[in-house]
């Protein structure tokens, strides 16, 4: 078990200095995305959205409701994407 944090430690701390930070090495936790293509596709992609009224599906909820938003996440019974709306 030593071995693996140690190897997991090491792995956080190879990363560039812009993406690194003490938080992400002390909790070994990052914010991680996907380059999913080029800004042409995006561009294209919310065109044809826009033009056919293609509209995302949410629940929105108070930023009150986080517990149970998130309660609700961990169970799978979350549709889509949980918006939390700030007073």
């Amino acid at each position: 078990m030593p071995i693996l944090c140690v190897v997991r430690m090491c792995a956080i701390l190879l990363c560039s200095p812009p993406a690194c930070s003490a938080y992400q090495v002390i909790f070994e936790r990052a914010l991680v995305g996907s380059y999913l293509g080029p800004h042409a596709d995006y561009a294209e992609m919310l065109e044809m959205a826009r033009d056919h009224g293609v509209r995302p599906q949410v629940e929105l909820a108070p930023v009150s409701q986080i517990n149970a938003m998130l309660e609700r996440v961990r169970a799978g019974k979350a549709r889509y994407r949980v918006v939390l709306q700030m007073p």
